[in-house]
């Protein structure tokens, strides 16, 4: 029996009663104001996700509006597909009980395109919020141009995001809220303010070019491979472009998945449920957990997993119907 189907015959036997690594708490970080369970961080996520939480507490003091140089406080997520970007801003925005908004650069719809403009949307948030907030910019990597892409829409995403980065809002916005008497002028100035004082902003992607610009193997074993090591702050300054990681105050990397890292996300996420869905999310995981290896799908696995149980009980269920069965008088 191979190390992965061990490990997963382990978990079918008996849980591990205490993680390996002590999780993010209130208590490990005091002075993050009135914080909640973050939900299930992952060992291979907890430092990332407690400089994040580092990085909140600063920003979070109000004491840095008047220092004659303001300190870069966005930051930016590193790391290849999978390695669970998009669920540890969740966590931290759970964790700081701060409201969070998710943007993606792929579906940016800009100035004068169809539908909703983006930045429209984002301020229109912004002007309803009455303190701290975070800002999520999902598939940021699309910010490169690898394809040397020169549509308009390209040239003007680009060119909003980057000013949205800046913490500046278009002066041509016009909001409005029917539920308030507020002037246009005055719920553009209040977006403003909180997008300069109040919005914490993280950004994530996979930049596949980082990855590839490393080397693919070290050695002949098939378990020995570059997962094992992040890119260097050189490596990033060499493939990402300046005007994309000047506008961040920390880069922080994720590194690939390992094998022993499914297993024990796979341990984690089942020490979490409720014990009548335990051992069925166990079994879904152990049935394909080599293939979600081999195509590399991370945190997105353990999803699925539990997504597959609660169907397959859903299914177990008699369907009830809402239409009333009574006659119904001409």
């Amino acid at each position: 029996m191979d190390t992965t189907a061990q490990a997963i015959a382990d978990l079918l036997t008996a849980l591990p009663p205490e993680p390996e690594t002590e999780p993010v708490t209130a208590e490990t970080v005091p002075t993050v104001p009135k914080p909640e369970n973050p939900g299930l961080v992952f060992p291979h996520q907890q430092e990332i996700f407690r400089q994040l939480v580092t990085t909140a507490r600063a920003f979070g003091r109000d004491n840095w509006f008047s220092l004659p140089v303001l300190p870069r406080w966005h930051t930016l997520l590193v790391g290849p597909t999978g390695t669970g970007k998009s669920h540890l801003v969740r966590a931290l925005g759970k964790f700081l009980g701060w409201p969070v908004l998710t943007v993606w650069s792929t579906r940016w719809i800009v100035a004068g395109g169809r539908g909703k403009e983006t930045c429209h949307e984002i301020a229109r948030w912004l002007s309803k919020q009455d303190g701290k907030c975070l800002i999520f910019i999902d598939e940021a990597d699309k910010l490169l141009n690898e394809t040397n892409d020169t549509s308009l829409w390209g040239t003007h995403m680009r060119a909003e995001i980057f000013q949205f980065l800046d913490r500046d809002l278009p002066a041509e916005i016009e909001i409005s809220d029917p539920e308030c008497e507020v002037s246009p002028l005055a719920l553009w100035a209040k977006a403003q303010m909180n997008l300069r004082c109040n919005a914490l902003i993280v950004a994530a992607g996979a930049f596949q070019s980082l990855w590839d610009y490393r080397p693919k193997s070290l050695g002949f074993s098939a378990e020995t491979t570059f997962a094992e090591k992040t890119p260097s702050p050189h490596e990033m300054k060499t493939v990402l472009p300046p005007e994309l990681i000047n506008r961040f105050g920390k880069i922080l990397s994720l590194p690939p998945l390992r094998e022993q890292d499914y297993v024990t996300m796979v341990r984690r996420t089942a020490q979490a449920l409720p014990g009548e869905l335990r051992e069925k999310f166990i079994k879904n995981a152990e049935k394909n957990l080599r293939e979600a290896i081999r195509d590399g799908r991370g945190v997105r696995y353990v999803e699925e997993c539990v997504t597959q149980v609660l169907l397959e009980e859903a299914a177990a269920k008699p369907m009830q119907t809402s239409v009333s069965t009574k006659s119904v008088s001409p």
